[in-house]
C-alpha cells in the first residue's frame, strides 16, 4: 500500500485476515471433497494489476448488473489481485458481488464453478434475516463503513467515490480464491473465506470474501438439488462461512490485536448462534490430534489446522455452556480484552471465581469423559452432543501391562493428522493434551505412576549445526539470547557478527542492555538499527525500538557504543519480536563480545508447567465410570506419583498437558507394581 507502479502495488499496511479452510478424494462425477479451513491474522500483501485500468464512472451506486473493480486474494503467491465482479444482488443490509472470471489455471481437470441467482438470492436472504441480526445481538455493531475514505480510487486514478454507498451497506465479494488448492488441485484444503482489514482500508466498507467452489453441493440443506439431479451433500458450508467471517469482521473492530484462537473460537460459535452446526470434520479432526495447542494457532502445520479449528470450536462452546452463555462470550469480545487476560477478565466480571486454567483443566477432562457423572456435568457440553456416532473418541495411547519402563511423551512418535499426514511435531505444546491408557495390569490390579515432566520449555533461539545462533521464526515471538559481561572503561564497545532477514517495519531485532539482572532492558542504536516503524506496527515491538528490520543481504560486523556502563557488569541481550502474520527468515548470530571478550550465550526459555490428572475407568455392567484426581507435582522439578487401577476390564488414563504460555516440551512415565516402591523424588 506504499506506491502505485503498472504492475504493483506495494502494500505496508496490516491486514488481519481472517480464512476459512475445506480434505480431499478426488473424484471428479461430483468433484473434489475439499475440506474449508480459515486463515486467521492476514498477511500485509502487495497488489497485483494485471493490464490496464479502465477509470470508469459510474451513476449513484452501482446496479444490479454493473461490473466493477475489486480485489482477491491470493495466499499461495502473497498478493492481492485486481480483478472485475459483477453485482447480482443487493439487500438491506447486505450486497453480493461475483467474480466476472472463476476459471482454474490452464490445464485444471476441474470445470469451471457456477454459482447460480438463485443461490446469490438464497445466501443474501440468510445474511439479512439471519446472520446480521444475530451476530450484531450476540457480538456488536461494527463501526460504520460507506466507501468515503477508500484509499483504492486514488491509488489506481479511479473515482473518490468508487466504494461510496451511503448506507454503508456490507458487501460479500464470491471470488475463486488461489491458495494451494487452487493451483495444485489434490492439495486437500481450501480457503472458503476471509475477512482482511486490509480490504477495509481499501474499499472502506465492511467486506467478507467467499470462495465459489461447488456451491451445488455445499450451499442449502442436505439433499436439495440447486441443479436437478445434484444434491446439496455438505450443507451449509458458505452459510457458515459467511457467518464465520462476518463475527471475525465485528470482532477485530472491537479487539484490534485479536488472539487468533478466540477469534476462531467466536467465529465457529456464530456458526453455532446462527443454526448452522459445527462439520464433525473439525471436532473429529481435534479429537484424533489433541495434543495440538488450543492457544497456539497452527502449532502443527497447516496440514492439520483442522484440529485448530476444532479445539477452537469445542473450547468456546465448553465456555459458553458452563461460565455465562453467549453474554460472557459478548462481554469477551466488546471488552478489548484478548487471549486468556480477555477470559480471565470476563470470568471475573461474571463472578467466578475459576480462571483459565481451571476451565481449561474441566474442559480437556469433557473431551474424554462426555458424561454428567462425575463432576455435575461439568466434565460434558450442553450445546454439543459428543456421543453422536460421527464423533470420535479422543486418541489415547494404550499401555499393556505391568511393569511399564520409563517412557517419553515423544516415544509415541509424531503427531499423525486424521488424514494420514505426518506433522513432523512430537513435542508437546501449550495448552495440548495427551491421553494415554494403561491396561491389563496383573493382581491386584494398582500400579504406582511416576512422571517427571520437561523444567523449562524451549522456545526461540536455538544453536544450529553450523553453530549460529538462529530467532527461530513464528507469530507473536518475543524471544531473548542473554551473555554476562563486564565493560572495561579502556574499551567499552560491543561488537556483534549477525545476519537478518525480517520483515521490514513490522518485525525487529534488537541488542538490547540490562543493568538489573534482566528485568528491565534498554535497546542500543547504531548506523544499523532504526526507530521508524510502520503505524500499525504491534505496540510492544515499538515500545522496544530502535532495533533491526529488513534484509541485511550477507553477514555484518557491527558495533555498539557502551561508554554509558563503563566500569559496570551488565547483561547483554538480543530480543527477536514480531507481530501477528508474515515471516521472513529470522535473525541469526554467528558470535558477540564486549570489550573484546566473547560472550557466552544463553537462550531464556520460559518455565515448563503441566497439568496432570490421573482418571479411573471403572467398567461395570458394561458402562464406565470415570473418576478423575490430580496429580500432585513439585513446581520446580515437575515430578509427581500417583495410583492407578487397571486390572481388566478397568483401565487408568494419564492426562498430561502442558499449561505455560510458550514452547514444546516432553515427559517421561513409568509405573510399578504395588510392591516396587522406588525412590523418585529429590531428596
Amino acid at each position: 500500500m506504499k506506491k502505485l507502479t503498472s504492475i504493483m502495488i506495494i502494500v505496508a499496511l496490516l491486514s488481519a485476515m481472517i480464512v476459512v479452510a475445506v480434505p480431499t478424494n478426488v473424484s471428479y462425477a461430483s468433484g473434489p471433497d475439499y475440506t474449508p479451513i480459515d486463515v486467521a491474522d492476514a498477511p500485509k500483501y502487495d497488489i497485483v494489476v494485471e493490464g490496464a485500468i479502465e477509470p470508469r464512472s459510474h451513476h449513484s451506486y452501482w446496479r444490479v448488473g454493473d461490473i466493477a473493480y475489486w480485489l482477491i486474494g491470493d495466499f499461495y503467491y502473497g498478493v492481492y489481485r485486481l480483478r472485475t465482479f459483477q453485482l447480482k444482488a443487493i439487500g438491506n443490509t447486505v450486497e453480493i458481488w461475483v467474480q466476472t472470471d472463476l476459471r482454474w489455471p490452464t490445464g485444471d481437470p476441474r470445470p469451471t464453478p457456477t454459482i447460480l441467482d438463485a443461490q446469490i438470492q438464497y445466501l443474501l436472504n440468510e445474511f439479512d434475516n439471519k446472520i446480521y441480526p444475530i451476530e450484531i445481538e450476540y457480538f456488536g455493531m461494527p463501526d460504520f463503513l460507506d466507501g468515503s475514505y477508500a484509499a483504492l480510487p486514488g491509488m489506481l486514478g479511479l473515482p473518490p467515490d468508487y466504494f461510496y454507498e451511503e448506507n454503508g451497506r456490507n458487501v460479500i465479494l464470491v471470488s475463486n480464491i488461489r491458495d494451494e488448492n487452487y493451483y495444485y488441485y489434490t492439495y486437500p484444503y481450501y480457503i472458503a473465506g476471509f475477512y482482511s482489514t486490509a480490504f477495509e482500508y481499501y474499499f472502506d466498507r465492511n467486506i467478507i470474501s467467499i470462495d465459489c467452489y461447488q456451491w451445488e453441493r455445499r450451499l442449502g440443506p442436505p439433499g436439495y438439488e440447486w441443479i436437478p439431479g445434484i444434491p446439496v451433500t455438505r450443507p451449509y458450508v458458505y452459510e457458515s462461512t459467511t457467518a464465520h467471517e462476518y463475527q471475525h469482521l465485528i470482532h477485530r473492530d472491537y479487539q484490534p490485536s485479536p488472539e487468533t484462537f478466540m477469534n476462531e473460537g467466536c467465529s465457529m460459535y456464530a456458526e453455532l448462534l446462527c443454526g448452522y452446526g459445527i462439520d464433525a470434520q473439525y471436532l473429529n479432526s481435534y479429537f484424533y490430534t489433541p495434543d495440538n495447542s488450543l492457544t497456539v494457532w497452527g502449532d502443527q502445520g497447516d496440514i492439520n489446522i483442522l484440529a485448530d479449528y476444532g479445539a477452537a470450536a469445542l473450547w468456546t462452546a465448553y465456555l459458553s455452556d458452563h461460565y455465562g452463555g453467549a453474554d460472557l462470550i459478548r462481554y469477551y469480545v466488546q471488552s478489548g480484552i484478548s487471549g486468556i487476560d480477555g477470559i480471565n477478565n470476563a470470568l471475573a466480571a461474571f463472578g467466578y471465581k475459576e480462571r483459565f486454567d481451571d476451565v481449561y483443566h474441566d474442559w480437556r477432562l469433557a473431551n474424554l469423559i462426555r458424561a454428567d457423572f462425575p463432576g455435575c456435568r461439568k466434565y460434558n457440553y450442553k450445546s454439543l452432543n459428543l456421543n453422536d456416532p460421527e464423533i470420535i473418541p479422543v486418541r489415547t495411547y494404550e499401555i499393556g501391562g505391568l511393569p511399564v519402563p520409563w517412557t517419553k511423551g515423544t516415544d509415541f512418535g509424531n503427531t499423525v493428522t486424521i488424514l494420514g499426514y505426518d506433522t513432523g511435531v512430537s513435542k508437546i505444546g501449550p495448552y495440548g493434551t495427551d491421553y494415554i491408557a494403561f491396561e491389563n495390569w496383573t493382581k491386584p490390579g494398582i500400579g504406582f505412576i511416576y512422571f517427571d515432566g520437561d523444567d523449562v520449555a524451549p522456545y526461540g533461539w536455538e544453536l544450529t549445526e553450523e553453530g549460529y545462533w538462529w530467532s527461530g521464526a513464528a507469530n507473536l515471538m518475543n524471544t531473548l539470547l542473554v551473555g554476562k559481561a563486564y565493560v572495561n572503561p579502556a574499551d567499552p564497545t560491543l561488537v556483534l557478527t549477525t545476519y537478518w532477514d525480517i520483515e521490514d517495519f513490522w518485525d525487529f531485532g534488537f541488542v538490547q542492555v540490562s543493568t538489573d539482572s534482566g528485568q528491565t532492558w534498554t535497546s542500543l542504536a547504531n548506523e544499523y538499527t532504526t526507530y521508524k516503524h510502520d503505524p500499525d506496527a504491534h505496540p510492544d515491538i515499538i515500545a522496544n525500538l530502535p532495533g533491526l528490520t529488513g534484509w541485511s543481504m550477507d553477514w555484518v560486523t557491527m558495533s555498539f557504543d557502551l561508554s554509558a556502563y563503563a566500569g559496570q557488569n551488565i547483561m547483554v541481550g538480543f530480543r527477536y519480536m514480531t507481530d501477528w502474520a508474515t515471516l521472513y527468515e529470522g535473525w541469526y548470530i554467528e558470535s558477540a563480545s564486549v570489550s573484546d571478550t566473547p560472550l557466552t550465550l544463553t537462550p531464556v526459555y520460559p518455565e515448563a508447567d503441566f497439568q496432570v490428572t490421573v482418571v479411573m475407568a471403572l467398567v461395570i455392567d458394561g458402562k464406565t465410570l470415570y473418576i478423575p484426581f490430580d496429580m500432585w507435582l513439585n513446581d520446580k522439578t515437575e515430578k509427581g506419583m500417583s495410583v492407578g487401577h487397571a486390572k481388566k476390564p478397568d483401565y487408568t488414563i494419564l492426562v498430561v498437558s502442558p499449561v505455560m504460555h510458550q514452547g514444546f516440551v516432553d515427559y517421561s512415565f513409568k509405573v510399578t507394581k504395588l510392591l516396587m516402591l522406588c525412590k523418585f523424588f529429590d531428596p
